[in-house]
């Protein structure tokens, strides 16, 4: 994975925004993963399927905060999504 990189979303998964947090429903194992309101707001950003290098810079203008800082944040997000089948990174 590097800035280059753009990130699949999978199909087999349902997604639903509940208050602050979204639910992740993988429906082919039934598993399902709650994502906090930071985790959301990176979903969210993942969803415009841009290079990483955008979205970081973007996230780093929303959060207000270095965009060294966010890509180690989002590099982790994405490493545990992607270990749960629930993204592709390409």
């Amino acid at each position: 994975m590097n800035l280059e990189s753009k990130v699949v979303l999978v199909e087999s998964v349902f997604v639903q925004e509940v208050d602050e947090e979204t639910i992740l429903l993988d429906t082919s194992t039934q598993e399902y993963f709650s994502l906090d309101e930071v985790g959301t707001i990176f979903y969210h950003f993942l969803e415009e399927e841009q290079n990483l290098k955008t979205i970081v810079k973007e996230l780093a203008e929303h959060f207000l905060t270095k965009e060294e800082t966010i890509e180690v944040d989002l590099f982790v997000f994405l490493k545990a999504l992607e270990e749960k089948g629930l993204v592709k990174i390409t």
